[in-house]
């Protein structure tokens, strides 16, 4: 997924956690790959103001098959490893940073949790560098698991524009996630329908080719697709142009029978 979501930050920022809050991060990476790296840096403010009561929190990375995966730095006397959680503790009106960091520097994706019973807000930025220039930025608010919504397809007619999406079945899911994607044209016609599975704590990221076969290859199309899924699941659109310009999109309101 990554590879191909490049010359790119990213950031994910959050409002204030409530007490004995998971904030998902649904796409997390680290490493190199075809002459392109990859940071993440996860920031948490305290959002309290006593400098004696610090804030605590936990970040933990898993691959896409919610087993955990080490793509957290950890510096120690004995040099610098990879982990797959770390804990911070923060002063009142204090931060606190967390990085990835890939073992043998090869390029590895997945997704992450920041866990907290404090008042605490984050901020997770996607810093992706060739020959040491940086693209664009694009920021989303934290968003909540959806049983029903809808995305935007965007499929230009020169084939640079493409639209990821990425999804994740949280790891307290009741059940695995069948998840159906209902796609339709800008005039409102049935196309067709993809369907894929998540058992709890996997995750998954990709083209719309991927999703819905009979838009494999497909150009010039526009529309948007109706998602159901039979447990909550966390759903983050994006878009990428050229290869260059990522822009993430927000999950828009289920459409209702009127």
């Amino acid at each position: 997924m990554f590879k191909r979501l490049l010359m790119t930050s990213l950031f994910f920022c959050s409002a204030a956690m409530a007490q004995g809050h998971t904030y998902y991060i649904p796409q997390f990476a680290a490493g190199a790959g075809g002459g392109l790296s990859i940071t993440t840096t996860v920031t948490i403010v305290n959002l309290g103001t006593e400098v004696l009561n610090p804030a605590r929190a936990q970040v933990s990375t898993f691959g896409p098959d919610g087993n955990p995966m080490s793509m957290l730095k950890q510096v120690a006397i004995s040099g610098t490893q990879a982990v797959s959680s770390v804990e911070r503790e923060i002063q009142g009106r204090g931060t606190a940073v967390v990085e990835s960091y890939s073992g043998d520097g090869a390029l590895m994706s997945g997704w992450a949790e920041v866990t907290t019973d404090d008042n605490v807000a984050i901020e997770v930025a996607y810093r992706i560098y060739s020959g040491g220039q940086i693209g664009t930025i694009t920021s989303i608010l934290p968003r909540e698991a959806l049983s029903s919504a809808t995305i935007l397809v965007n499929l230009d007619a020169q084939g640079q524009v493409t639209s990821p999406v990425a999804s994740l079945n949280p790891p307290e899911s009741s059940g695995s996630a069948e998840v159906s994607l209902d796609v339709y044209d800008q005039f409102g016609n049935f196309v067709d329908t993809g369907t894929f599975t998540l058992a709890p704590g996997e995750q998954t990221a990709r083209n719309w080719g991927e999703l819905v076969p009979s838009l494999a290859g497909v150009n010039g199309f526009r529309g948007s697709a109706e998602i159901t899924s039979t447990v909550p699941v966390l759903i983050l659109p994006l878009s990428q142009e050229a290869g260059f310009q990522l822009t993430t999109r927000d999950t828009l309101d289920a459409r209702s029978s009127q």
